[in-house]
């Protein structure tokens, strides 16, 4: 597969601590697991408690950054009709904007 997926783990300013790029046939959670551990191994997360991740990690990922982390997950779900602006959600579409 062409292209090629980019991951980022981001404060709530938007500033990246974390970030990874891999091809595109890389699953969200496979990909979001591999950026938490190498984040979590360079201790660049020491203080997180908590994450948000979109729709595409629900799951496999999300009950391993439960298990393994103990970090509480939440998942932001995408509304189908109306544009809403997501809670925060639009960090990391904002950091990827710039």
């Amino acid at each position: 597969m062409w292209g090629r997926k980019r991951w980022v783990a981001v404060d709530s300013a938007g500033l990246i601590h974390v970030a990874a790029v891999r091809a595109a046939d890389v699953p969200e959670g496979e990909g979001g697991q591999e950026l938490l551990r190498q984040a979590v191994e360079s201790g660049r997360l020491q203080r997180v408690a908590r994450v948000w991740v979109d729709g595409g990690y629900a799951g496999g990922f999300e009950a391993w950054v439960r298990e393994s982390l103990g970090w509480q997950v939440e998942v932001v779900r995408r509304r189908r009709r109306a544009f809403r602006v997501l809670p925060r959600r639009w960090v990391v579409e904002r950091t990827f904007a710039c």
